[in-house]
């Protein structure tokens, strides 16, 4: 670069002139989640409740589909369980749902919609649906 020029920010010169985008050592909001993120997010209340109300839809779901579904008694037994112990089964199916999105930020995790958070419980509900 020149005496005159000015270099675009986020970038650095490196020898012979070539510019490079400089890496955000920064922790930002549009990094993926850190291990540690992901283990605080679980405390999430909102998040929490969510996951919760997910699964006792997801258990309604099992218990109204075709007994020819795979791994129905199962899935059965696991619905039951959410309608008797919902925070209980709701907390196991978090850290499932937490691991799914581990490519994701804090923010996009607690602000996925309701209809994502919905798609990743039933995704791991055989997960849990073991008898």
């Amino acid at each position: 670069m020149g005496v005159n020029e000015v270099r675009p920010r986020g970038l650095l010169t490196f020898p012979r002139g070539r510019l490079v985008k400089r890496i955000n050592t920064n922790h930002k909001e549009h990094d993926v989640a850190s291990y540690l993120e992901l283990h605080d997010t679980q405390s999430n209340n909102e998040l929490n409740r969510r996951v919760q109300a997910a699964c006792a839809i997801a258990a309604e779901t099992i218990r109204g589909e075709d007994v020819g579904t795979t791994n129905h008694a199962n899935r059965l037994t696991w619905a039951a369980g959410v309608f008797v112990d919902p925070g209980g089964e709701s907390r196991r199916m978090l850290w499932a749902v937490l691991a799914a999105n581990k490519d994701s930020t804090v923010a996009q995790i607690t602000g996925a919609t309701d209809a994502q958070i919905q798609t990743a419980v039933d995704t791991a509900v055989d997960l849990f649906a073991t008898g």
